[in-house]
């Protein structure tokens, strides 16, 4: 059974582009363009990793990962910060609020290659 990863991401390119990747090495993504949603999708099917942009409409990504981690039954979910933003300032909030991880929207094929070998080394997923 494939490994499911939730990305709740605004950008379709961007959505496509890490869909792709993580499809052709075997896992199952479900894509959402919003957290209200993507809190819906998560609760629905608990993925076994979230991937998270911080800078979405109407409820950003420390909020959506502030409610994933209150909830007892996601809590333990890895998750992955994304942003288009460089500054170093961005990804020492992100880590610090507990994020396993922090990465530039601009680094993407790297990062899904990032993701895949975590998963071999660690079983993360």
């Amino acid at each position: 059974m494939p490994k499911k990863i939730i990305m709740i991401e605004d950008e379709p390119d961007i959505t496509g582009l890490v869909t792709h990747y993580l499809e052709k090495e075997g896992y199952r993504v479900t894509a959402v363009r919003d957290g209200a949603k993507g809190l819906q999708q998560i609760k629905s099917e608990l993925p076994d990793l979230l991937i998270l942009d911080i800078m979405l409409p109407e409820m950003d990504g420390l909020e959506i990962y502030r409610r994933v981690r209150a909830d007892s039954k996601t809590a333990s979910l890895p998750i992955i910060m994304l942003t288009a933003k460089g500054e170093e300032t961005d990804r020492v909030v992100g880590l610090e609020v507990g994020a396993d991880d922090y990465l530039l929207q601009a680094v993407l094929s790297s990062m899904v290659e990032g993701v895949l070998v975590l998963d071999r080394e660690c079983k993360i997923l």
